[in-house]
């Protein structure tokens, strides 16, 4: 399984710390924390049975939404993103450029502007 070996590279789990704004101290609480993961909890969450189709009642809700995917993403989240968009017409999606599943971290002032411009 490919994402827990990634996991167990201490190297690697601190770059993406890194690369999600985590300061130094939280980076190494992260990376011992990823040494601990286990191959049932990659599996659940890869696996968790959740899916549009299991969700008939997300076409239904009638608050804004918005669904997030940075264009560095794998091409499946982009497009998932999109068809979460097209499944109520309360949704619109955005891809942000230069950005990864790491958004709230990184582009944090961009997002929050986001949530507010949501919440009024």
């Amino acid at each position: 399984m490919k994402q827990l070996t990634a996991l167990k590279k201490k190297w690697l789990c601190s770059l993406i710390g890194m690369m999600n704004g985590l300061p130094s101290s939280k980076r190494k609480e992260f990376v011992k924390h990823m040494q601990l993961v286990k191959t049932e909890t990659i599996q659940r969450a890869v696996n968790n049975g959740i899916t549009l189709e299991t969700l008939p009642k997300f076409s239904h809700i009638s608050f804004p939404i918005v669904a997030l995917a940075g264009s560095k993403e794998q091409e499946e989240i982009i497009s998932s993103v999109k068809q979460i968009a097209e499944l109520n017409p309360h949704c619109r999606y955005e891809i942000w450029e230069k950005a990864r599943h790491n958004i709230p971290p990184v582009f944090a002032s961009r997002f929050n502007r986001l949530i507010c411009e949501l919440v009024r």
